[in-house]
């Protein structure tokens, strides 16, 4: 029966730090969080965890080792796909090749990052912690790298920044009083008086997305990223020009992208220009009825008889 081991090292400007998680045959979980005293990079926090972790493992008597981490890099040299360039690198690989030449059987695969959250968030505690909280995972600390440095050698550490998703902001359902209301009037109240929405992420989006746009004479009017002016339509305004420009006195019968690219040439906007312009097309029967049947065979397809009935 094979120990399972979870590792995952994370480097950031309050420190670095490094994650294990080792499940027994039996089900048993033993989880770890160590804080590296010691500037290291995150391929070298990564191979740090490694280390510990096979350490971790040699220590409980596990005898068949199956790893687990979410460095490509990392995974892929230790498989022999890539070559360790940098003395660094080279070091730390020779160190766990060492280490798992001392189980009888020990593999290393590479997971996605979301199929390793526990170590991530383990190695997250010990990077950004102090190890001398009292916590019901304990926080240990790594003091000296787990490779001999020569002498005079000095240590660049590049760290990552982290960008703020906007996916991740909570979405709240529309009330039928907002459904009923234009798209612009949120922006005019803005603009006009400083009204901004409850939540915290809809003022904050509110915020960014009221930068392009300005008023005049009481009509919205929106800025382009080449300072194009652009006048806003509303709902009803909008479902009259796709009318006019697709199927009017100068309408092609276009298609979806190509009727808003030519509505907005015209200096026409609103924020749904693509998508209703592709609903009003679909919708459109001379389009449905006289367009080029794109699949159809070039030639009259004919039967063809076996030369044989079985």
């Amino acid at each position: 029966a094979k120990w399972l081991l979870h590792v995952d090292g994370a480097s950031s400007k309050q420190g670095s730090g490094v994650g294990i998680r080792l499940v027994s045959p039996t089900g048993e979980v033993l989880e770890q969080s160590f804080k590296l005293d010691f500037p290291a990079s995150n391929n070298e926090a990564e191979y740090e965890a490694i280390i510990a972790g096979l350490r971790l493992a040699k220590e409980v008597g596990a005898d068949h080792v199956h790893a687990f981490c979410d460095s490509q890099l990392v995974a892929k040299q230790f498989s022999g796909d890539y070559d360790a360039k940098d003395d660094r690198m080279d070091a730390y690989l020779k160190v766990t090749t060492e280490l798992s030449k001392e189980f009888k059987s020990f593999e290393l695969t590479k997971i996605p990052r979301a199929e390793n959250t526990e170590a991530d968030a383990l190695a997250a505690l010990a990077s950004r912690t102090d190890s001398a909280l009292r916590r019901t995972i304990p926080v240990e600390t790594i003091e000296q790298p787990s490779i001999k440095l020569p002498k005079g050698a000095f240590i660049m550490t590049i760290y990552q920044e982290e960008e703020e998703d906007e996916e991740d902001e909570p979405m709240t359902p529309e009330s039928e009083e907002d459904q009923s209301r234009s798209w612009q009037d949120e922006i005019k109240d803005y603009l006009i008086n400083g009204t901004i929405p409850a939540n915290r992420w809809a003022a904050r989006r509110l915020r960014r997305k009221a930068a392009y746009y300005f008023l005049q004479n009481d009509e919205l009017f929106r800025w382009t990223a080449n300072k194009v002016i652009l006048r806003c339509c509303d709902e009803t305004q909008a479902k009259k020009v796709m009318i006019e420009t697709h199927e009017g006195a100068g309408g092609n019968h276009a298609g979806g992208k190509s009727l808003a690219s030519k509505i907005k040439k015209h200096g026409l906007f609103w924020p749904k220009m693509i998508e209703d312009c592709e609903n009003h097309t679909a919708k459109c029967i001379p389009c449905q009825r006289y367009a080029p049947i794109i699949n159809a065979p070039t030639q009259e397809l004919q039967a063809s008889v076996p030369a044989y009935p079985f």
